[in-house]
């Protein structure tokens, strides 16, 4: 616990600063030296604006500020709220008290967790004002009375910034003034350890504004009262950047060996224990196959395929967090592959959950894919520093055909311990996250955890289990759910077009992979024997998968292994093209280049089997003289204009060659005929319609 205490002169009085922060935080909010804060106050359900930013969509809007309830864990954010998370700007927030009263005391209450910047969002940093005009305009700061200048920040290195603070100002020899309107110009923390200052605003829980006689009452506010629930299930789980924090080999690397080895020590403490309290630790399909492949110390290697066969280490559905709108159906089911083949491999049950994180929404073929791959439960995480989908916390997810699965949404990465207050059913998923690459809890954490659960869950059954864990037991309970029967598209999608070339690219060689073994079948049917397509095919639909994973790139040029010696994070016109000139972001682009591979992979894979096949048919086409073969590998019949080979600009009009078929044009001495489409004209004709 941290008190600090100030005393600033005003306009009209010696105003006392008081704050004090919670560290580690209480459910309660049982601050020592300053008030708890009230649901009685003046300011309870008054009307709260905000300009100069806007309240971040992920969170409450204003009036969650004012009425009263606290949140009960910091990841509960319907009970706070913040500035846009796309502006560092200050934020100007205004509660209007209805009418001019005599204002005894302000107090401000807010509260962040986050292992990854020590919770820059929670200490405060904002000057106060007061008007008693009918109308106080906040453009206009001249015209109001500054009361007081709070910061809360307790050191200049960002460490320790975490937990709950609390601010009291107040004027002990009477009032702080009269006022209807009071202002808080709000700022961003800019922590240094947090290298975006736009995700360094406050996350803000109560702001109470105190009569002497509210003043002496404060204390009366409630906190939320989660759901009355009987079992919760703790999954654990890291989320995937294939690259972002680091480069990717170097990402890979931290997987393989610190990652495992951490989680490893975990699991082989925890064998002594009941089977529920078992730490458990899961992972996307993809990274576990990755880390037991070839590039594995063999020593370890046995101790993770003992944890995969005891369910210590888990697999979930999918690969990885991907941008499903980008990826084609084939791709996307044959991701599928390497949960399935770690099932048959180590003699476990094909996973039913399946969890997506970072990326807001997906695509509505989620829900019927996933059904028909018999996976009945996704749970997706949205960013916190992003809009999220407005959804029920768990609902049924209707796909356009009718399949449906079990969704969980949560507005961020994961879940807090107890559950909020309108959660539907008997059974909750803890969904307990580490950030970016950071990797498992230590076993002190877990121990922490598992005793924060039997203090603030009593009589509720903890489990340490998986997503097939909690799906299993919604299913046995059926709780009534709403249905969602709606696409939720990729607003994060920008990220593809990062790289405009290899997208590109990649929406032409996938249209090829179903093309490419298609015909490898059709050749072997007929006799012809090419090289096993298998191994390469399998390859190629990987990095195609690897390429639609979410992560474009690293997240910053300066701060961490990232960190490029330039003076501040942006730099712009001379000074950029100096920096870049001496190297300064020679490995932030090196980080772009790692993902680019993967799509040139894949295309350079493809486009050598396709040619070295189409070739195989060309040469065994019974036909005298120079010739073209066009193979059609689609199920229809189908014509058009296809360009001679060796032959830049010229084209032959290949009409209704068979489905799954092929035809031969000689092409020794092309005639107008075999070289052009049909004279062109105003009218469209097909099968089904004249235009």
């Amino acid at each position: 616990m941290a008190v600090f205490c100030a005393v600033l002169p005003a306009s009209r009085a010696e105003v006392v600063i008081q704050s004090e922060q919670l560290n580690p935080a209480t459910p309660a909010w049982a601050f020592k030296t300053i008030p708890k804060p009230s649901k009685s106050d003046l300011a309870r359900d008054c009307k709260v604006t905000v300009t100069g930013n806007q309240f971040e969509t992920v969170a409450g809007e204003g009036s969650v500020l004012v009425n009263g309830v606290l949140p009960a864990d910091s990841l509960d954010l319907t009970e706070s709220a913040l500035m846009s998370n796309a502006s560092v700007t200050n934020g100007r927030v205004v509660i209007d008290l209805g009418r001019v009263q005599p204002v005894a005391a302000v107090a401000t209450y807010s509260w962040h967790e986050w292992d990854v910047d020590d919770g820059s969002r929670g200490p405060q940093v904002y000057t106060l004002y007061g008007s008693a005009a009918e109308q106080a305009d906040p453009a206009r700061l001249e015209a109001w009375i500054r009361i007081a200048r709070v910061d809360t920040r307790p050191n200049q290195t960002g460490k320790h910034w975490n937990g709950q603070h609390g601010v009291l100002i107040r004027d002990p020899a009477g009032g702080l003034g009269n006022y209807r309107h009071l202002l808080f110009d709000v700022e961003p923390t800019r922590s240094p350890l947090q290298p975006n200052p736009s995700i360094t605003h406050t996350l803000w829980a109560e702001i109470d504004v105190h009569s002497q006689a509210s003043l002496a009452r404060a204390g009366d506010a409630e906190v939320a009262q989660p759901a009355k629930i009987e079992h919760a299930w703790v999954v654990f789980k890291t989320h995937l950047d294939i690259g972002y924090t680091d480069r990717i080999a170097e990402v890979l690397r931290n997987y393989r060996e610190g990652m495992m080895e951490g989680a490893l020590k975990v699991i082989e403490a925890s064998r002594r224990l009941p089977p529920a309290q078992r730490f458990a630790w899961s992972l996307a399909g993809w990274p576990l196959a990755h880390v037991l492949g070839p590039q594995q110390d063999g020593a370890r290697r046995e101790r993770i395929a003992r944890a995969v066969r005891e369910g210590a280490i888990a697999f979930h559905a999918l690969p990885f967090t991907t941008h499903t709108e980008t990826q084609d159906l084939e791709d996307l089911v044959r991701s599928l592959g390497f949960a399935t083949r770690l099932a048959h491999q180590f003699d476990r049950p094909l996973p039913i959950g399946a969890k997506m994180t970072d990326v807001p929404s997906h695509s509505w073929v989620m829900p019927t894919l996933l059904a028909h791959a018999g996976v009945k439960f996704l749970q997706i995480g949205c960013n916190d520093n992003s809009a999220c989908v407005r959804v029920p916390h768990l609902f049924w997810w209707e796909g356009p055909d009718g399949s449906r699965i079990l969704c969980n949404y949560t507005r961020v990465y994961g879940s807090g311990l107890v559950p909020p207050r309108d959660w539907p059913c008997k059974n909750y998923l803890a969904m307990t996250m580490t950030y970016d690459n950071v990797g498992p809890p230590s076993a002190a954490e877990v121990e922490r955890l598992r005793q924060d659960a039997a203090r603030r869950l009593p009589g509720v059954q903890i489990h340490f289990g998986t997503l097939d864990d909690f799906a299993r037991a919604v299913a046995a309970e059926n709780p009534p759910l709403p249905v969602v029967s709606a696409d939720m598209p990729d607003t994060w999608i920008h990220g593809w077009l990062s790289m405009p070339q290899e997208a590109k690219a990649a929406r032409q060689f996938r249209a090829l992979e179903p093309a490419l073994d298609a015909l490898d079948t059709h050749l072997r049917a007929w006799g012809l024997a090419p090289a096993n397509l298998q191994p390469a095919l399998a390859e190629a639909y990987e990095q195609s998968a690897l390429f639609s994973e979410h992560t474009f790139g690293p997240w910053g040029p300066k701060g961490g292994p990232w960190e490029s010696g330039i003076p501040r994070r942006n730099l712009y016109g001379e000074e950029w093209q100096k920096a870049r000139a001496r190297g300064a972001y020679q490995k932030y682009e090196q980080g772009f280049d790692d993902k680019r591979a993967f799509a040139r992979q894949a295309g350079q894979i493809v486009h050598r089997e396709l040619i070295s096949r189409l070739d195989t048919l060309a040469r065994s086409v019974r036909a005298s003289g120079p010739r073209m073969v066009v193979y059609n590998a689609l199920p229809w019949p189908r014509s058009g204009a296809v360009e001679i080979p060796g032959r830049p600009g010229e084209y032959l009009y290949a009409r209704e060659v068979p489905s799954f078929g092929y035809k031969t044009y000689p092409i020794g001495r092309p005639t107008a005929a075999s070289l052009a489409e049909p004279a062109a004209s105003n009218r469209l004709d097909t099968p089904f319609f004249r235009l």
